[in-house]
């Protein structure tokens, strides 16, 4: 069946690639390559492991991959499979996944999924991917975007949206994937995946007859020599279930939340992807002056409402999702959020909830949890600090059952400090 859905580039692969024109460059995480040549370029896919066939090679100081040319003085291409070496040492990559495109589908999941690619010696590496579906089921959407650069900017974007009104059966996968590597530069990273789901059917010849499951991946690592992190995720899951007739009926809802986020200071191997030399260090001064630190946000919500004359079920873990090693203590930060509300319209449902937090840090982090269903509700903030030249962690495992809300877990290293309140 053939339907017009907002796509984003289905099936897309950009491979975004910049180097100084002509000079042997060196790449943070991949050796010694030198894209100034076909050898250099296949050998740089190959590290990755991709192969060169197909792949457009795009040369000069802005290039442009996506739907939307900048202007007459970039490079530009709408082809899917595309190499851009920047020359000039304020060279820019720019890549972005949108658009609309007419899908035909068949028995089996539609994946949708976009890779981006950039590396840059000296300038500003930036990559969105935009991925929607609308009404489509089963679906998994992908984005992945890895970036490496020295002294420029990385610059990651990715938005990615489900909404599913139609059918007894509605699954949906989210899986975004962010890796940037840099030298004296900072890396940008925001994340937000978002998946809407409401049913009135009950058409499934087998049990359940009405279903929706909500699946999230987000992947997040940072590493810079002497700049900063900063990373924000979110994850966001609406499920709404309506059913009549007889007792008969059985509605379930699944949501499945994962977070992962590393940031690392101070631990770039090998030299500069511009110069060859090495990195210089960073420079000395007061921690309220320093601006190699490294800022994590992270948010999972979970809503799920069940109405119906018979068997219910509500399921809900959430994990997520921090390390963080080297930079200045006193502006290094992870703050975690996790709610989840169910309710269901039996007395009898059988409703699970689990949200997990967990963080190790030079600076400070604070885990925050919000559970309630039919039986309980509880809420729950811990903190930590880490001493002088030292670390702390959390693990936070917080759950809701048909005997209620408990949590527990608890901090090591620093100053620790837990509250709950029903």
């Amino acid at each position: 069946m053939s339907r017009r859905i907002p796509l984003v580039l289905l099936g897309l692969v950009i491979l975004v690639v910049a180097s100084s024109a002509g000079a042997a460059t060196r790449s943070v995480d991949l050796g010694q390559v030198d894209l100034s040549t076909t050898e250099g370029v296949a050998a740089y896919l190959s590290s990755k492991g991709l192969t060169g066939k197909g792949f457009v090679v795009q040369r000069g100081p802005l290039n442009y991959a996506g739907p939307k040319c900048p202007g007459r003085t970039w490079n530009c291409t709408k082809k899917t499979k595309v190499v851009q070496v920047a020359s000039g040492k304020h060279g820019k990559n720019r890549a972005d996944c949108d658009g609309s495109l007419t899908q035909t589908t068949t028995a089996g999941t539609t994946t949708i999924r976009c890779i981006v690619v950039q590396s840059a010696p000296s300038g500003r590496n930036h990559a969105r991917c935009s991925l929607e579906a609308k009404d489509l089921s089963p679906v998994v959407i992908e984005c992945q975007i890895t970036q490496t650069n020295t002294d420029g900017d990385n610059v990651a974007r990715v938005h990615q949206r489900v909404l599913q009104r139609d059918g007894a059966d509605q699954r949906a996968t989210l899986n975004a994937q962010v890796t940037q590597t840099n030298g004296t530069g900072d890396n940008e990273s925001n994340v937000k995946q978002t998946i809407a789901q409401r049913s009135r059917e009950v058409s499934m010849a087998n049990a359940p007859t009405q279903n929706q499951e909500g699946r999230f991946s987000g992947r997040i690592a940072q590493t810079s020599g002497s700049g900063s992190n900063d990373s924000r995720l979110i994850q966001n899951l609406n499920q709404k279930g309506t059913a009549s007739g007889g007792t008969n009926i059985v509605q379930r809802q699944f949501g499945d939340h994962f977070g992962d986020v590393d940031q690392t200071i101070g631990s770039v191997v090998g030299p500069s992807i511009a110069t060859g030399k090495s990195k210089p260090k960073p420079p000395k001064g007061s921690k309220s002056k320093s601006k190699s630190f490294s800022r994590s946000f992270a948010r999972q919500t979970e809503d799920q409402r069940l109405r119906g004359p018979g068997q219910q079920t509500q399921i809900g873990p959430q994990s997520c999702c921090s390390t963080q090693i080297g930079g200045d203590q006193d502006k290094t930060q992870v703050r975690i959020r996790q709610r989840s509300h169910q309710q269901a319209s039996q007395a009898t449902a059988e409703q699970s909830l689990s949200l997990t937090g967990t963080c190790t840090t030079v600076g400070d982090c604070g885990i925050r949890h919000r559970g309630q269903n039919n039986k309980d509700s509880i809420r729950v903030l811990q903190r930590c600090v880490a001493p002088e030249g030292g670390t702390c962690s959390l693990f936070v495992p917080t759950t809701c059952g048909s005997e209620g809300c408990v949590s527990g877990g608890g901090g090591e290293g620093g100053s620790v400090v837990t509250r709950r309140r029903r």
